[in-house]
């Protein structure tokens, strides 16, 4: 087996640092930005869902947010994560902790709340199929199980 070492990453630093160097307020603005956007998205989020953030301690910067995804099982999570990430190329980050079922949201300077809400609204629109489709799947297994 081979293996190659590609070089492109530090191609590219010096064009991201000159990408953030002249964004309106520079650095500090790209960073208060995306940690705006992240205490934005997790409280929009769980607000759509219905669901609720992980405690943010809003004296520590953070471009991360956890927030509670709206499932009732594992299998349900699978299924929809599986939509996202096939249909629609999503890149979502969910896991299972402590009997819920979590999104760790990373923000970037490159998303704005329009994303967010697209993303937020396509999890339920998805969520909503699926429980739809599985409804049907049972109501015919209990259809021929009375036969």
């Amino acid at each position: 087996m081979v293996a190659l070492h590609a070089d492109t990453n530090y191609a590219a630093v010096t064009a991201g640092f000159e990408f953030r160097r002249n964004l309106p307020g520079g650095d500090e603005g790209a960073m208060a930005y995306a940690q705006a956007l992240a205490r934005w998205s997790g409280k929009r989020l769980s607000e759509l869902w219905g669901t609720e953030v992980m405690g943010i301690n809003l004296e520590t910067p953070a471009w991360l947010t956890n927030i509670v995804l709206p499932f009732s099982s594992s299998e349900e999570m699978g299924r929809v994560r599986e939509k996202l990430v096939g249909d629609f190329h999503y890149n979502v980050t969910w896991y299972e902790w402590g009997g819920k079922f979590w999104q760790r949201l990373s923000s970037q300077i490159y998303l704005d709340k329009e994303i967010i809400e697209e993303y937020g609204q396509r999890v339920l629109a998805l969520l909503e199929e699926d429980r739809a489709a599985h409804a049907e799947v049972a109501e015919v297994a209990e259809d021929r199980a009375r036969l």
